[in-house]
């Protein structure tokens, strides 16, 4: 009886050790894509771009976190923006988000808003500037709202302070 006790307790503890290593293992998969992503997207090209939202929805596949949906968001966004491609996913992503609050989740509603040429009355780009000071897609958005307002100056102003595509994308977190 004692024997069976010990046995079962050094199998509990192995399988508990087996689903801690999976899940640290796990976890540096999932930054190690992350990472891919932010490379990809960085390179501010259509196929950077699609390789960069292929990552996303592999991390959104195994982990379904809300930042990791709030990335992929983020990126199906930056498509429909930039390539005109995609609009459809891009709101179904930032719909499915619901009221989660996070600098990718923020970039990605005013992303979808800026593709639907809506008029930013509802102040999506002032949450990315004001809520996520820190945020480097804030000045290329508040540069769009401004191109689009007739205000060049301020225009040229926001998409100055960010010029550097390795600016406007940051990993999941």
């Amino acid at each position: 009886m004692v024997y069976c006790g010990i046995a079962l307790m050094v199998a509990v503890a192995a399988v508990s050790a087996g689903l801690a290593l999976r899940g640290v293992r796990l976890e540096r998969q999932i930054s190690a894509a992350n990472l891919r992503a932010l490379r990809h997207a960085q390179s501010d090209t259509f196929a950077g771009y699609i390789e960069a939202r292929d990552q996303y929805m592999a991390v959104v596949r195994v982990s379904g976190s809300p930042a990791a949906r709030a990335a992929l968001a983020r990126m199906l966004a930056a498509i429909a923006v930039e390539f005109a491609e995609g609009l459809g996913a891009a709101e179904a992503a930032v719909a499915e988000l619901g009221n989660y609050r996070s600098a990718d989740a923020a970039v990605a509603r005013a992303l979808v808003a800026l593709a639907k040429q809506d008029s930013m009355e509802g102040g999506l780009v002032d949450a990315v500037v004001h809520d996520y000071p820190g945020e480097p897609y804030g000045p290329y958005l508040a540069g769009r709202v401004a191109l689009a307002q007739g205000r060049a100056k301020e225009a040229e102003a926001g998409f100055r302070a960010a010029l550097s595509p390795s600016t406007r994308f940051s990993t999941a977190g």
